[in-house]
């Protein structure tokens, strides 16, 4: 299936609309590929 420039063009606005109303999510992000997610310990409440 060929690249459509077009159809990239609609993403790469809509990653700007949604970057720019949540401006710390692509700094999780990195800091994801970053780190990994690890599992939060989980506490018993006995």
């Amino acid at each position: 299936m060929p690249l459509n420039p077009m159809k990239l063009l609609q993403i790469k606005n809509a990653w700007d609309r949604f970057t720019a109303g949540h401006p710390k999510f692509p700094l999780f992000l990195k800091a994801i590929q970053k780190q990994g997610i690890t599992e939060a310990p989980s506490w018993s409440s006995r």
